[in-house]
């Protein structure tokens, strides 16, 4: 709410005092996205009286500087009793302690993976896709056509598409764009030494029938990947990497476009948000982004599966990227993700001394990996390279569950089987030679004694790493990372359930009562179970299938938006939830003279983005009566695998109310099950 309207870009005018709106205490803002009102704050505050739970955060007066790092209240002093702490954007070690560190590949992203598929036939040359569930893949001299929400089934096929167009001398199709209902593919003589022989051809999106071509063998370079900004054409050539080519629809050439940085055999390319995406062949097979006046802003994604990128095309919600193997990855803006940490076969680490066998290290992990079943460390403390000599928190592909691992105890597992895309928090500890201790979403899972001291010297440093590698370069693949930390000391369960609530988003630890706007206090909804962490529909009157599900979901692989569970709409065509919850007393009187609003957010998602979900909200007044028809955003399918935020923001309240009900809704459009899914919902009058 008004909150936001007052934060300085970074957050540097934040304050955090105790109850009584005094006394400072430590704090540390370690991020602060003001487009998107999110962000990341710490405070270490002794929570021994209850006096103590309740904290005051405060704005001063735009333009005032952020606590140094080495005040009394600043950043160094939250994190005193760590030695390594990693709040991701920022890649400084936020305890304020000398240790040399080492950063990995560090690209921060809003896409990321939801699915993969081997297509038949192993095309290679692009893929095509559009908003109506068209998915076109491209192979040298073959077309086949599927549907986005069916990749196994073949629609139609052209095994002839070259000889069709009728061109002497053409023999290779390259990366294509689907426009209306018509695909447009670059045909070309390959291999060639000079640009002769060069079309842009054109076929029916649905029955993959040749329709009629365009020669732009005048213009001098080769054609190997169209796409499409609503206007133009945009041409890639494969053996050129410093420009790409601007056409009409009718094979004209419009304009030159010279890249500021030159892209190593660009294969394919897309268009998205007046941006140009070009898949390129390089270590990591990056994903570059670039402006339409050839200014390249940078790698916006890593594609961690085997081959050379090659076709790219965007869906409307989702970026379909084709592999030299046949195989195809869907992405999605996952915007949530976007200050975490992406190490794709990399690591991050810091050189920590003393040396401690008495330790506790945590990170929160969301894992990309291709199958969910992918030898893997998390973490690692020890010398870098050396597994002789350190300790892990591992994926151990054997028995297929999250382990702890040393050379002299071996693997110790806990029951804990992650699926690809999947976020959890895990921590591992040490006491000397007494216990080990493996811990996920704050929970034991299991004490392993006696043990082998960890780490021990070996011949080098003593390395806290991230994503760690082994001396042959297994156990490292690609993953997300946020809030990674290690201390020389054996935390406590309590603690460590604590350190997990504080870390959920928005945090389960701190939950904001009160928000103070020109000195009136205005309070958040009292919604019974809204995260549906009760395990049932607790609080919800029920329409319908609608449920509760666990953390991995009845109709797919994706989890709670934070902690245990999230609500779904159950087998059946539709359903809903609702619930009416009485305003607190203290926002009466601003309701009643008209001036009072409602802020009220909520996740949403689905499993393919195809069944659809809302919440409404209606104002009642104290006898529940009607204030006004129920409204909402409308039926909405969120995408597939992404917890989107949805929300309903400075909603005037009719005066006189003082309860509002709040109903969420499912409709399924295919399955047997409805895949409207929410988690985390939030509402706050002010």
């Amino acid at each position: 709410a008004s909150f936001w309207l007052g934060v300085d870009d970074g957050g540097g005018n934040i304050r955090v005092y105790a109850a009584d709106g005094v006394t400072l205490i430590p704090h540390d803002c370690s991020s602060c996205n003001l487009a998107r009102k999110t962000g990341k704050l710490y405070v270490k505050a002794d929570l021994s009286a209850s006096s103590n739970t309740t904290l005051e955060i405060a704005l001063e007066s735009s333009g005032t500087a952020a606590l140094a790092v080495g005040d009394a209240n600043g950043r160094n002093a939250v994190w005193s009793d760590y030695e390594v702490v990693w709040a991701f954007p920022g890649t400084d070690n936020r305890t304020g302690k000398g240790y040399a560190q080492t950063l990995g590949n560090v690209p921060y992203s809003e896409w990321t993976r939801t699915r993969y598929h081997e297509f038949t036939g192993n095309p290679h040359q692009g893929i095509a896709v559009d908003s109506t569930g068209r998915l076109i893949t491209i192979d040298t001299n073959y077309f086949r056509r599927h549907s986005t929400s069916n990749l196994s089934t073949l629609l139609a096929s052209n095994s002839t598409p070259v000889a069709d167009a009728g061109l002497p001398v053409v023999n290779h199709c390259g990366d294509a764009c689907i426009i209306g209902s018509e695909l447009f593919v670059p045909l070309e003589e390959y291999p060639r030494t000079v640009a002769n022989n060069q079309h842009i051809a054109v076929y029916n999106a649905d029955t993959l029938a040749f329709i009629r071509s365009y020669d732009i063998s005048a213009n001098g370079h080769p054609a190997d990947g169209i796409a499409y900004d609503g206007t133009d054409l945009w041409v890639i050539d494969f053996n050129d990497d410093t420009n790409i080519y601007r056409y009409s629809l009718t094979g004209v050439l419009l304009e030159t476009v010279t890249l500021s940085v030159p892209l190593i055999q660009i294969q394919g390319v897309e268009v998205m948000d007046g941006l140009l995406y070009l898949s390129v062949t390089a270590a990591g097979n990056p994903i570059y982004e670039v402006q339409t006046d050839g200014t390249v802003n940078g790698v916006v994604y890593n594609r961690p599966t085997d081959n050379i990128n090659e076709g790219l095309s965007f869906d409307g919600e989702h970026l379909w990227i084709m592999a030299g193997d046949g195989g195809a990855e869907e992405l999605v803006r996952d915007p949530d993700r976007t200050d975490w940490i992406k190490l794709h076969y990399d690591n991050t680490w810091a050189d920590v001394d003393p040396l401690s066998t008495t330790w506790t290290m945590a990170t929160s992990v969301y894992w990309t990996s291709l199958s969910g079943d992918e030898q893997q460390a998390f973490l690692a403390l020890g010398t870098l390279l050396d597994n002789s000599g350190r300790a892990m928190v591992l994926y151990d592909e054997g028995p297929d569950v999250l382990s702890m691992w040393n050379s002299s105890d071996s693997f110790q597992g806990s029951g804990f089987n992650p699926s690809s895309n999947s976020t959890f928090r895990t921590a591992g500890s040490q006491d000397g030679t007494t216990r080990r201790k493996l811990w996920k979403d704050g929970q034991v899972q299991f004490t392993d004694s006696p043990i082998a001291a960890r780490p021990v010297s070996g011949s080098g440093k003593t390395q806290f790493i991230i994503n760690a590698s082994r001396t042959d370069g297994q156990e490292t693949a690609e993953a997300y990372y946020q809030f990674v930390w290690l201390r020389h000391e054996e935390m406590s369960d309590a603690w460590m359930s604590a350190d997990n609530a504080n870390t959920q988003y928005p945090s389960e630890f701190y939950l904001p009562i009160a928000e103070k706007a020109d000195g009136v206090n205005v309070s958040a909804l009292a919604i019974v179970n809204p995260g549906a962490e009760a395990g049932d529909m607790t609080g919800w009157t029920v329409v319908g299938a609608f449920t509760v599900e666990p953390l991995v979901g009845a109709s797919g692989p994706l989890g709670p938006f934070r902690g245990s569970y999230l609500f779904g709409g159950g087998v059946g065509a539709t359903s809903s939830a609702s619930q009416v919850v009485v305003i607190e007393a203290n926002s009466i009187a601003k309701i009643d003279t008209g001036a009072a609003k409602l802020n009220f957010s909520w996740r949403q998602t689905s499993y393919a983005g195809f069944d659809e979900g809302d919440v409404e909200i209606e104002f009642l007044d104290g006898a529940g009566l009607s204030l006004g028809a129920p409204f909402g955003l409308g039926l909405s399918a969120s995408p597939g695998q992404v917890w989107e935020k949805r929300e309903h923001a400075g909603v005037s309240l009719p005066m006189g109310t003082r309860r509002v009900r709040i109903t969420m809704k499912t409709n399924r459009h295919d399955g047997g099950y409805s895949n409207g899914h929410f988690d985390a919902l939030l509402g706050a009058i002010y």
